[in-house]
């Protein structure tokens, strides 16, 4: 099971250094890949949750693709 989540872990931190990656796109699919590049439990640990990471930055780009970046404003108000 290491080496799994090793591999997930090197593999989202080379997705991290590319020109692509959006520092300052806050949605799930993006903290996810944060949370595993730093082995953290909650990170991505088998295909299915891989797929739905990148699912969720796929339909967010989708739905927000012709919207300035400033307009869109993913935190959503929430009470613990």
């Amino acid at each position: 099971m290491e080496k799994v989540l090793s591999s997930f872990r090197g593999r989202v931190q080379l997705i991290m250094q590319q020109d692509y990656w959006n520092d300052d796109l806050r949605v799930w699919g993006t903290q996810i890949i944060e949370y595993t590049s730093k082995a953290d439990s909650v990170g991505i640990s088998n295909p299915a949750k891989a797929t739905a990471v990148r699912l969720n930055i796929h339909m967010h780009q989708q739905l927000y693709y012709d919207t300035p970046a400033k307009l869109v404003d993913t935190d959503e108000d929430w009470e613990d």
